[in-house]
């Protein structure tokens, strides 16, 4: 699969699944292959058959809620992605498996709430959206979230008390809890909840810095990330050096490096093929200092990103965030829209069948023009 030969994969675990009843596995991955195909319907077979022959092993029912969830079919959709917890995919806070405490049923109590983050960053981001609905709904809240979140969650929700993910909580300072990815099925439930939600954007403190006058010309400034450092899913999401240089060239535009992890290598490539087109500020920790980079998007006329936490963090900002979301993108983006339900200011770009990302930069491209014509 990460060689994208998806038919020739599909026949092997397939093969696999008739040589071995009992391979499950192989029956999931025959499912998975078939929703990254876009074959929903097979893929849905293939999960509720592994749901009847393996009714004990909670992914198959954990599989058909995200597919579910991708169509926007939210309230069976949210019914099955809790099961993601039993299997542990979702992977919650420390703590979340340890609790003696009530589970949380969504009606307002006398009380506090444990909220635990779960995932990565931008999860927390994306189910964080919910948290202005749920603290009218239930006034006492605790969050845990990524210690690299903890300033921008204290500083959008000064009424709730946030702890990092590491930290120990004591029983009696709260008396139920919830998942954070859990709130969507109390508050996500048709497309309407999204339109009407209570989240506008997050905010984050203003830093004098001195980056502040990075380009000197009055072309647009476009803030750039290109690359996915997730183990199993980056190589798709992400684009080449080669592919990141030819936005750069075919575009008359300022480029700022807003991309994270450890990418010295990928940068000094992509500078040399454009000409150092690509600018990168040395002093700003793009991995850990969440509000030095939030600062540094502001800055930006348009973030242009692939699915990662910085098109989480840039779209909740209220930055205009153009997303490049691969053939079978991640079911937070949904299916066959360009805007997104979560995030008023962000625009989908979505690679073509051929799983080639050429199409995409062209209509980028397009994109970009226009928007300098219409400035």
């Amino acid at each position: 699969t990460h060689l994208n030969n998806l038919e020739d994969a599909l026949k092997a675990f397939k093969s696999s699944f008739k040589k071995n009843s009992q391979n499950h596995e192989a029956l999931l991955q025959v499912g998975n292959l078939y929703k990254d195909l876009k074959k929903f319907d097979f893929a849905l077979d293939a999960y509720r058959k592994h749901q009847k022959l393996f009714p004990n092993n909670t992914h198959g029912f954990y599989t058909e809620g995200v597919l579910k969830l991708r169509q926007k079919k939210f309230k069976i959709g949210w019914k099955l992605y809790e099961f993601g917890l039993k299997t542990k995919g979702r992977n919650p806070a420390n703590g979340f498996y340890y609790e003696r405490k009530t589970l949380w049923d969504g009606k307002p109590f006398n009380g506090t709430l444990l909220v635990y983050g779960e995932q990565g960053l931008g999860d927390q981001i994306i189910f964080g959206t919910i948290l202005p609905e749920l603290l009218e709904r239930q006034e006492n809240v605790i969050l845990k979230v990524n210690k690299k979140l903890l300033p921008f969650f204290e500083y959008n929700f000064q009424n709730i008390s946030v702890f990092s993910e590491e930290e120990i909580i004591p029983e009696n300072e709260y008396e139920k809890y919830i998942a954070i990815g859990s709130l969507g099925k109390f508050f996500r439930n048709e497309i309407s909840d999204f339109e009407n939600s209570k989240f506008k954007k997050f905010f984050v403190p203003k830093i004098s810095n001195s980056f502040k006058n990075v380009f000197s010309n009055s072309k647009p400034t476009i803030g750039l990330s290109w690359h996915s450092v997730n183990d199993k899913t980056g190589r798709n999401r992400s684009l080449t050096c080669q592919e990141t240089a030819t936005i750069i060239n075919k575009s008359d535009c300022n480029f700022l490096n807003l991309q994270y992890g450890n990418i010295e290598h990928q940068l000094r490539k992509i500078q040399k093929i454009t000409g150092k087109k690509l600018k990168n500020i040395p002093e700003v920790d793009l991995t850990n200092d969440i509000t030095s980079i939030s600062n540094l998007i502001l800055k930006c006329d348009i973030v242009l990103t692939i699915d990662n936490t910085l098109a989480h963090l840039s779209s909740s900002l209220g930055k205009e965030t153009w997303i490049l979301l691969p053939s079978s993108a991640d079911f937070r983006w949904f299916e066959k829209i360009n805007k997104s339900p979560w995030y008023p200011s962000a625009f989908l770009f979505r690679q073509s069948s051929d799983r080639n990302w050429n199409k995409t930069i062209e209509e980028i491209l397009n994109k970009i023009n226009d928007y300098k014509k219409e400035k």
